[in-house]
């Protein structure tokens, strides 16, 4: 019914651990067909002194933000496999990084040495592969000591170093945008892609801006003196974008319709200017010029089809609490939340789905009832769909429906 990757990590992160000086290892392997990215980095940060995260990317269409994203939040390394021949070598690799614990339950402390935004929050375990990398910055003079301590095969360790012994390196200055780097890459995860709040995105701009740092919302501008626009006018152009190996229409809402495969292209707008030559000159049937000498006309692709026709529903249990909540209003609200987020797939005639709303009636759940269509994009599109839906006089309680497609 989907990648539930928060409940199995907070399961794993939750086991006893009955030695603090074991290395403790989670290994992830997934597709990475998840929305809860953000959510995944935090955890993992969170934790992160309390086991060790590697991910693997299985598949031809990897969500690699995820993966990658995993990797940073967990101070390792992204593992992906594309295919079956590349997998022998992503596990020796992985063992090759593990194989060697040198120190658990790390832990650093700056008495005397006014130390501050240190970047990871928590450390994670030392590795012959994975040395202790701490980035920050301090206050006033640099005295008082860096002390580290852990567990060792042997017990507990502790080291000293004496921070006013430590040699000024002269081309130091490089190491505060390594930090910001890094500070940057921690806030951009836990914002996710497209979604920072406010305090997060002033955060970003700032060290952005203070740094001189390309970030989501600070950029390097090149300003061209020479106007190619003279009306000042620009042309959005629908540029369609080739779907991922192995993934199929379901993932933008196309599906099978009469047993024919209905394309759908996947459209990003981007802004075209159409500049002086030297350029192609478009040209119709006949060999007429289509516009001004030297300019570029692009084809502008058809609309998407319509929302799909012909989605069933089916009520199989009534449990929403408060106003009984009328049978023929929750399959009309279902029908619609479903066709108009495209949601098809001919492949399957049906899924069932268990729909759970809190007290204010907003969908908080929607799960697969027995887990047997195997379709992850599809079950996730029926989810973004379904979790929008709010019926009126709900307050609480579960529905379970059957989709279908006729």
């Amino acid at each position: 019914g989907g990648t539930e990757l928060l409940p199995a990590l907070r399961q794993a992160f939750d086991l006893p651990r009955a030695r603090r000086d074991v290395a403790r290892t989670v290994v992830i392997a997934t597709d990475g067909y998840v929305n809860v990215e953000r959510e995944a980095f935090a955890l993992v940060r969170n934790r992160l002194d309390d086991a060790n995260v590697f991910a693997f990317g299985i598949g031809t269409s990897v969500n690699r933000h995820l993966i990658e994203g995993l990797a940073r939040a967990g101070e390792g390394l992204p593992f992906v496999v594309l295919g079956p021949g590349e997998a022998q070598r992503a596990a020796s690799r992985f063992l090759e990084y593990i194989e060697s614990p040198l120190l658990t339950d790390v832990e650093v402390r700056t008495p005397g040495f006014q130390a501050y935004d240190l970047e990871p929050g928590r450390l994670p375990d030392l590795f012959a592969q994975r040395p202790l990398v701490l980035a920050g910055k301090y206050r006033g003079e640099a005295t008082g000591e860096i002390v580290i301590t852990g567990f060792t095969g042997e017990g507990r360790f502790e080291r000293r170093v004496a921070v006013d012994r430590s040699r000024v390196v002269p081309a130091g200055e490089v190491l505060k945008y390594l930090w910001a780097r890094e500070r940057l890459s921690s806030l951009a995860d836990l914002a996710g892609p497209g979604d920072a709040n406010a305090e997060t995105k002033q955060e970003i701009t700032r060290l952005g801006l203070e740094y001189g740092l390309l970030t989501e919302f600070t950029s390097f501008v090149a300003v061209d003196q020479f106007v190619r626009r003279q009306d000042g006018k620009v042309t959005t152009v629908k540029q369609p974008l080739p779907l991922p190996q192995g993934v199929s229409e379901l993932a933008v809402g196309g599906g099978v319709v009469g047993g024919v495969a209905r394309k759908m292209s996947v459209a990003a707008e981007s802004v075209s200017v159409v500049g002086a030559a030297p350029m192609v000159e478009a040209r119709d049937s006949a060999g007429r010029p289509q516009s001004a000498p030297g300019q570029l006309t692009l084809p502008v692709p058809p609309p998407p089809p319509p929302p799909p026709a012909g989605v069933s529903v089916a009520v199989l249990e009534n449990q929403a609490r408060g106003a009984k909540l009328a049978p023929e209003t929750l399959k009309e609200a279902v029908r619609r939340a479903v066709s108009t987020a495209r949601c098809t797939a001919a492949a399957f005639p049906a899924v069932r789905l268990r729909i759970t709303f809190d007290t204010k009636g907003n969908v908080t759940r929607v799960d697969e009832v027995h887990g047997q269509a195997n379709a992850p994009v599809l079950l996730e599109c029926l989810r973004r769909a379904l979790l929008s839906m709010k019926p009126a006089g709900t307050t609480g309680g579960y529905v379970v429906v059957e989709v279908g497609w006729r």
